[in-house]
């Protein structure tokens, strides 16, 4: 039996997919449940998908064709650093190509990032709490400069409930 190494990707999708029967949402294969789309995600700069990739999402979800939320999950490397990271890559986007080879869709002037860190990789000492809430404000102050408009970050483990993550998604989708 194989072992499933991204647990969390899988958790996360499953409930926004069951929550968001009726949106189109696109997914990377770590994240991969059926019902959703599977993709690559390429978030570019330039419309040269080859020259231009800046990363690929874990998880988008469209709303009018154009995406609307972008999630990103990460099961190993909790870090700042990573969070960063991945946040700026797509900041800095202007296109998103599902697959090779497709037309690229559009990303809405107003989009929502949610990072979900799995709380379990985080190590205990200190107040990863207080930090993640710096981090989170720290970001979402300095972020709109794209076309990101929310930043949330949230830390899970597969044993938690994200009702407060569905909630916000909602919220921004209306």
């Amino acid at each position: 039996m194989e072992k499933d190494n991204h647990p969390l990707h899988k958790y996360i999708a499953k409930i926004v997919s069951a929550e968001f029967k009726d949106s189109k949402i696109s997914c990377d294969s770590e994240c991969y449940v059926r019902k959703i789309d599977k993709n690559l995600n390429s978030l570019c700069y330039e419309k040269d998908r080859e020259k231009s990739e800046f990363s690929q999402a874990d998880m988008i979800i469209l709303k009018d064709n154009k995406i609307k939320v972008i999630i990103e999950i990460e099961d190993s490397n909790v870090t700042p650093n990573q969070a960063c990271g991945k946040v700026l890559a797509a900041a800095l986007a202007r296109y998103c190509f599902p697959k090779r080879g497709e037309a690229h869709k559009g990303i809405s002037n107003s989009v929502l990032f949610i990072q979900v860190l799995n709380k379990d990789k985080m190590k205990s000492k200190g107040n990863k709490k207080h930090q993640l809430k710096l981090l989170e404000k720290a970001i979402d102050d300095k972020i709109k400069f794209s076309k990101i408009k929310e930043y949330k970050l949230y830390s899970f483990s597969t044993k938690d409930h994200c009702h407060k993550m569905i909630k916000e998604i909602r919220e921004f989708l209306k």
